[in-house]
């Protein structure tokens, strides 16, 4: 399956125009992401999060994003 930014842009749009939030939602293999993608996904973002807290690197957004899907998956965001 091919993916293109431009449709990606084109329909990630807020369901609601006057709230700029956009719903996500993983539903490829029922939500299941392999674990070892996860461990590996950790270790990233934890070196990272080193460097930010020696304020010799800043989070992108796409780690930000990353980082709050794994926390609300581990039940943490409650």
């Amino acid at each position: 399956m091919t993916v293109t930014m431009k449709e990606l842009r084109d329909r990630l749009k807020p369901y609601n125009p006057e709230y700029d939030g956009i719903k996500l939602t993983y539903n490829y293999n029922y939500g299941y992401v392999p674990q070892q993608d996860v461990y590996d996904a950790l270790d990233a973002l934890e070196k990272k999060m080193l460097l930010v807290s020696m304020e010799m690197d800043t989070m992108n957004a796409l780690e930000k994003l990353a980082f709050w899907l794994l926390v609300d998956s581990a039940g943490l965001n409650r």
